[in-house]
């Protein structure tokens, strides 16, 4: 389970919370870790996570992540 947004998060800003978002199984930085309590990665943030990347960083910054990238086809 992703750990709650500390106590210094910055609240959400306007607009920011647009339906569609893309999430991290599309994004060409996203991999799977293969351990128990980190399973989750972002090679362009790079850190590992219970929780997928994008969740992390809107709970920590409270935007939604900057640095998403379409995979590739066939990738």
């Amino acid at each position: 389970m992703c750990p709650d947004p500390p106590r210094h998060a910055l609240p959400p800003k306007p607009g920011s919370e647009k339906a569609g978002r893309p999430g991290c199984h599309g994004c060409r930085h996203y991999f799977v870790t293969w351990e128990p309590r980190q399973p989750h990665g972002c090679r362009a943030l790079g850190f590992k996570s219970s929780c997928l990347p994008h969740i992390h960083v809107q709970r920590t910054s409270g935007i939604f992540c900057q640095l998403y990238s379409p995979r590739r086809p066939g990738k």
